[in-house]
């Protein structure tokens, strides 16, 4: 038997109960101790040696214990609703695991069990088996507690708030892109999060730096670090180009579970959409315009249309739609990306889509910088304010803290704005151009910083509304926005939203 490698552990499988030879059972401990050794086993003069696989440096597999079985990287994501709460963590071994839950932290009287998968891909020195749980039809505007446990490890008891019913109310979120395991901005998270004024958290795309490196070890210390918060709220996700993996996202999909998808995620359907309070939120992937345009991203592009004009049905009993993924479509920004550039890629594909589907607030990140811009559609200002605004609001806020820091900044200007609206079309390929503008030319920009604004977070708080800018650097701007009732496209159902943007320590 040749000798196998760490990641071909899970294949070579015996029970040492029930080892034998001719009639002779060995005991369970004198089995231990030889695996222990990694010695090869003579049974008898007449017996053909048995070879215990070995890894590259003589070491034995891992065998279940309590250190092995210890609970890692532990979050949560909503299900297919908010009221369905999914928990994810890992093991070095295989250890059948379970899930009690239940409203009080001392009576944890409803047990699920788990879903185990073995992760090797781009993965090789990681930790090899994720596990999924998910707790169903919990009850709504309740605080639930929690424990994992296994036949070697009880963890911690942890607690998740499920939020209320209906729309008349105001969920709170924290949004940033672009966290690494260097950040400084972990410890600042745990303690908003535990407050539990939250909701839930978007991480919009890059995660780590890079979760596959090392073999697969940086991914699990990035999991490692956001377990202080991320198992405490649901930690909601859209993937950015350093997930992209060779074009496989391996870590993305198996790392992470998002509503409406597999588990482990496929390739060809990283995006999705969920309703919390008054708010449809759209998750997307920008990636899939630069792996496999013609596929997955017209495939995309058709998913958006259909769920935006559901979203339009519904929308006066949820009136605002948010939508997320990971490279603007414009910035301020001189490194040369994709938003800097007058055929960008993503605004190509998905600017007249979201423009059309009257989407409110598109979240990004990416650049490694902060810039909240007026209303822009085909290159256009559509005002200089926020009220009535005639094209969805962009907000980058990639800043989060990473191993490159900040990117540079310098104003782009536009030259006129657009009035006239084109329809929602039915095909993902067809954009439509408006041809008549208004004459104005300026900044884009309402504002920016490069600068000081790495390690920052967006508390964004959807109601009719307050948002901030916090930042962990100091930033001056204070400012507020009034959107009134009137849609820059098809609906006619909004009602006045106020947003009050405050940037602090």
């Amino acid at each position: 038997m040749s000798i196998l490698s760490r990641r071909d552990f899970s294949c070579y499988r015996f029970s040492l109960s029930s080892f034998s030879s001719f009639g002779y059972r060995y005991p369970y401990h004198v089995l231990q101790v030889l695996l222990l050794l990694g010695a090869t086993l003579d049974l008898s003069m007449s017996v053909p040696s048995v070879i215990i696989p070995v890894n590259k440096t003589g070491s034995v597999p891992p065998i279940p214990n309590r250190e092995n079985c210890q609970l890692h990287g532990i979050h949560l994501a909503y299900g297919n609703t908010v009221h369905d709460m999914v928990i994810i963590w890992s093991t070095v071994v295989n250890c059948t695991s379970q899930v009690r839950y239940g409203k009080h932290p001392k009576i944890l009287n409803n047990t699920v069990s788990s879903k185990v998968v073995y992760f090797n891909e781009s993965n090789p020195l990681g930790r090899h088996y994720l596990y999924r749980a998910e707790l169903n039809n919990l009850t709504p505007d309740t605080l639930y507690y929690y424990y994992i446990s296994n036949n070697y490890h009880v963890g911690i008891t942890r607690y998740f708030n499920i939020p209320p019913n209906g729309t008349n109310w105001s969920p709170s979120f924290i949004l940033f892109g672009d966290l690494g395991v260097q950040s400084h901005i972990h410890t600042v998270l745990t303690n908003e999060i535990r407050n539990g004024k939250y909701s839930a958290i978007f991480h919009v795309g890059d995660f780590g730096y890079d979760l596959e490196s090392d073999g697969g070890t940086v991914g699990d210390s990035f999991m490692d670090i956001i377990e202080d918060y991320a198992s405490y709220i649901a930690y909601m996700t859209a993937p950015g180009n350093h997930e992209i993996n060779g074009g496989n996202f391996s870590h993305y999909r198996y790392r992470f579970s998002m509503p409406q998808t597999k588990w482990p995620m496929t390739v060809n359907k990283l995006w999705y959409s969920f309703d919390i309070g008054p708010i449809h939120f759209i998750s997307y992937s920008t990636e899939a315009y630069f792996t496999n345009p013609q596929t997955d991203g017209a495939a995309q592009s058709a998913w958006l249309i259909k769920d935006l004009k559901e979203a339009n049905l519904n929308r006066k009993k949820r009136p605002w739609i948010v939508a997320y993924g990971h490279r603007p479509m414009y910035c301020s920004n001189t490194d040369f990306d994709d938003c800097t550039k007058n055929n960008s890629v993503v605004r190509e594909h998905l600017e007249s889509i979201f423009y059309i589907g009257g989407v409110d607030i598109i979240f990004e990140a990416h650049e490694h910088s902060y810039e909240r811009l007026y209303p822009v559609y085909d290159n256009k200002v559509m005002s200089y304010n926020y009220t009535n605004p005639l094209a969805p609001i962009h907000i980058i806020t990639g800043a989060a803290g990473n191993k490159y820091n900040s990117d540079p900044m310098n104003g782009p200007k536009v030259n006129q704005t657009s009035t006239s609206s084109p329809s929602l079309n039915t095909t993902a390929n067809q954009t439509s151009t408006p041809k008549t503008s208004v004459n104005i030319s300026a900044k884009w920009t309402a504002f920016r910083q490069s600068e000081g604004s790495l390690n920052s977070y967006d508390p964004f708080l959807g109601r009719g509304v307050t948002s901030s800018i916090c930042l962990a650097t100091c930033l001056t701007s204070v400012f507020s926005i009034l959107l009134s009732s009137k849609p820059f496209t098809i609906s006619p159902f909004r009602p006045s939203l106020s947003i009050a943007f405050f940037s602090h320590i």
